[in-house]
């Protein structure tokens, strides 16, 4: 009787999901909205409760806990000729829905010879607009020896391996102190405002501390990119620069209550009262700068 559970596992596919069609210029619209898609989402939903404590005397001393815990996992079965749609979250099947989408970043060039040695990433006669030192040197995944839109790949992930949380109540002499922990492991998030507050010396404005540790000759820096005007070498384009680990456990809310006596309670002509103190989102524990 102390153990109470609850499992739930589902299976469930979706079909003639809402995608754009491309259509002929010559009907006068680029595309129109059909029922073309089909997506797979299967996982499961844990919820347990525990009663450690339980006293017969209502104004005894009882302790329970309350864990939910969930996992989901989703795929694009297919699309209108299984043709991906791309871009910083992308549809592709095969894949979860809304994967980060991007240039995958593999270190700072340091000097003149790593970058003539790397595939193709600008070029231009005025090295104020060419790639040189202190730029992001990008993957060339297809091996052309040219970086382009071709070497792209999946980042990242924004579903996580799972969550849920977990509610402690702890109840005395008309006092009860509940407190919810909420958290989730495995998501991704693509934080989007660092590529405009870390585009370090384009637009004129501010950035962030990170910019201390920017590149110069003297600060090799293998994290974050020189200062250049313009950012010629593309430093802030969708990539996994930008893609960080949203795990977090959050103390989410905290309740202290007392109920009032019902003799106390009738003079202010109720039945029951109760008296209660809140605080939410107390304190966050993340790896997510954002």
């Amino acid at each position: 009787n102390p153990l109470k559970f609850a499992v739930d596992y589902y299976e469930k596919t979706r079909e003639d999901l809402l995608y754009q069609l491309p259509l002929p210029r010559s009907t006068g619209f680029s595309s129109i909205w059909s029922n073309i898609g089909s997506m797979e989402n299967k996982g499961f939903d844990v919820g347990v409760t525990a009663e450690w404590l339980q006293s017969s005397d209502p104004d005894g001393f009882s302790f329970s806990s309350t864990l939910s815990l969930s996992r989901n996992r989703n795929k694009v079965l297919s699309l209108y000729k299984d043709q991906p749609q791309l871009g910083q979250n992308a549809i592709i099947v095969g894949k979860p829905l809304g994967v980060f989408y991007g240039y995958v970043m593999d270190g700072i060039f340091q000097t003149a010879d790593e970058v003539a040695a790397h595939a193709r990433q600008t070029v231009n006669a005025n090295p104020r607009l060419a790639t040189a030192p202190g730029d992001i040197r990008w993957k060339d995944l297809n091996g052309d020896d040219v970086i382009n839109a071709d070497d792209r790949t999946t980042i990242g992930n924004p579903w996580p391996d799972y969550e849920g949380g977990i509610t402690n109540l702890v109840a005395f002499m008309g006092f009860d102190l509940t407190a919810f922990v909420q958290f989730s492991q495995g998501n991704e998030i693509y934080n989007g405002i660092r590529t405009y507050m870390d585009r370090y010396g384009s637009d004129g404005d501010n950035h962030t501390t990170r910019a201390m540790n920017r590149w110069t000759p003297s600060n090799p820096s293998n994290t974050e990119p020189r200062a250049i005007w313009g950012d010629p070498n593309g430093n802030t384009r969708t990539s996994s620069r930008f893609v960080e680990d949203g795990s977090y456990v959050r103390l989410k809310n905290v309740v202290l209550g007392y109920g009032v006596p019902s003799w106390i309670a009738s003079k202010a002509g109720a039945r029951t009262a109760r008296v209660y103190v809140q605080a939410q989102n107390i304190v966050t524990s993340t790896n997510y700068s954002g």
